[in-house]
């Protein structure tokens, strides 16, 4: 698993200092998570609400008792060991893991590029066949201009897509057919937070372009890159406490980045 396999690395890195660090603060939003942490650092995760939901009820989690956990104070090292069966737990590790991830994003580490959609790092007019595996309303509506691409969007949510990018959308369990057929994939992080991801790395074509790109994506690349993605496209907060108020009132990514609290990357295979 992704997560599993970078929260060992990040173990590996920081060592026993992973020990001291603690979580100051957490705030599970209705769009994202996002954490504060003792070193400084914060990272966020788009929130699973509706699969949250349907695991169960404050109290249980398909059929098992929750884990009585108090996160603020907590070790993070105590909250890696917690059942990431739990999707409401698992987005917390992504949060967590996003935010110990910031200090090792940098050009010493990965090749970075910064400040880019990356749509501004593929040539659309040699694109062909394109799936995107839930919407990205910017990348929706620049590849909807390029008329010579076949494109196919998978989104279970319907009404979040225009009326004029519907004709575009292709039935969930397509999604088998239509991912081998394709030269470049765009997958949305929400899938590492709900648990697909591998799936639908597993599907993609090996000579494919593969692009992983939201704030979810934010941990260490490692993983992704030994899966085949060529491109995961993500953010860093820059101000933590700024972020984290945004996330409490129930605000998204569009007002995250209008008040300039996210600063986008994007790290290369």
């Amino acid at each position: 698993m992704v997560i599993d396999e970078t929260i060992n690395l990040i173990r590996e890195l920081y060592r026993e200092h992973l020990q001291k660090i603690t979580v100051d603060r957490l705030i599970t939003g209705i769009f994202f998570t996002g954490v504060q942490l003792s070193n400084g650092y914060s990272g966020i995760s788009y929130t699973p609400i509706t699969e949250i939901h349907s695991e169960g009820g404050c109290i249980h989690v398909k059929g098992k008792e929750r884990e009585p956990f108090r996160f603020k104070g907590a070790p993070v090292t105590g909250i890696f060991t917690l059942d990431a069966n739990d999707l409401l737990v698992r987005t917390i590790q992504i949060s967590t893991l996003n935010a110990l991830s910031v200090n090792f994003l940098t050009e010493d580490h990965y090749r970075l590029v910064g400040d880019q959609d990356p749509l501004d790092l593929l040539d659309l007019s040699r694109l062909g066949k394109v799936a995107m595996v839930g919407a990205i309303p910017p990348f929706l509506k620049r590849l909807k201009q390029e008329t010579h691409i076949r494109f196919h969007l998978i989104e279970r949510k319907s009404e979040s897509v225009e009326d004029d990018e519907t004709r575009f959308l292709v039935p969930e369990d397509a999604i088998a057919d239509v991912l081998p057929q394709c030269d470049t994939v765009i997958i949305t992080g929400a899938a590492i937070a709900n648990g697909t991801m591998e799936a639908l790395l597993d599907l993609t074509r090996e000579d494919a372009t593969v692009v992983v790109a939201g704030p979810t994506a934010g941990f260490l690349p490692d993983a992704l890159f030994t899966r085949g993605v060529s491109i995961v496209s993500t953010v860093i907060v820059a101000e933590p406490e700024r972020t984290l108020d945004l996330l409490a009132e129930g605000k998204g990514a569009y007002q995250l980045f209008a008040e300039k609290c996210l600063r986008k990357i994007n790290l290369l295979n």
